[in-house]
């Protein structure tokens, strides 16, 4: 959602191996408005014989003997040609203002559920072209070349949200922050009068207007609770209990 665009420098990862020691420093620019997408599966050969799944099923003109024998990595796809073809045919399937781009989040305040969350849905704008890295004048023509994975995507999501949308998960977590409080508040004062007269029991009445406030605290506890509001929220469930 950055309005400005930025270059972010990039050093090729086996820039230590001597087959790739003609890699220089690269540039990445990332547009305004834009998502830099990364088609892992898809650059993941198989152990077995050195091809991609996706390369298999979708009979892409894959070259296991391009691929350099490295010793401390076997799973990634490392030769151009071979990165451009899966590359190209992943990002050839997006149709600029048509293709939707789904944008999620692996953990939010909100769940404790470790599936993927959805954060916001726009179209595809514009798909930018693939950035080779940069090597050194005079290295060899069979040298190693690679491509960087990420692409650009621009997107239509904007603050004003006119095409595309984000959800509003910030004013959730601030309404969560304020139903806690409350509900602490709550918990806090009406644990008092049972603890301080002693009695056995809560009254059915009171049981249950607790019981249904302890249910309601429940379903707000995957929000970060600080330790005072865990105090109270304890509290609440202990008088209920006697």
């Amino acid at each position: 959602m950055a309005p400005v665009g930025y270059a972010r420098r990039v050093r090729h990862p086996y820039s230590h191996d001597p087959r790739y020691k003609h890699f220089e420093e690269s540039q990445f620019h990332h547009a305004a408005f834009s998502a830099a997408a990364v088609p892992f599966a898809w650059m993941m050969k198989n152990s077995d014989d050195g091809i991609t799944d996706r390369a298999k099923a979708y009979k892409i003109d894959f070259r296991p003997e391009l691929e350099p024998d490295l010793e401390f990595d076997k799973l990634w796809v490392q030769e151009r040609r071979n990165q451009l073809a899966m590359l190209d045919t992943f990002f050839g399937a997006i149709t600029p203002e048509e293709s939707l781009v789904f944008f999620y989040a692996k953990r939010t305040p909100l769940t404790d559920d470790g599936r993927r969350v959805i954060v916001g849905i726009g179209r595809v704008l514009k798909l930018d072209p693939p950035v080779e890295y940069i090597y050194e004048k005079g290295a060899p023509s069979d040298a190693m070349r690679c491509v960087l994975w990420e692409r650009n995507l621009r997107h239509s999501i904007r603050p004003e949200i006119n095409d595309g949308f984000l959800l509003p998960y910030h004013d959730l977590v601030d309404l969560g922050r304020e139903l806690i409080k409350h509900a602490a508040g709550w918990a806090a004062t009406s644990a008092m009068p049972s603890i301080a007269a002693e009695t056995p029991r809560c009254s059915e009445t009171t049981r249950g207007a607790r019981s249904g406030h302890a249910r309601d605290l429940d379903q707000v506890t995957a929000f970060d609770l600080s330790w005072s509001h865990r105090q109270a929220h304890q509290a609440l469930v202990q008088s209920c209990s006697l």
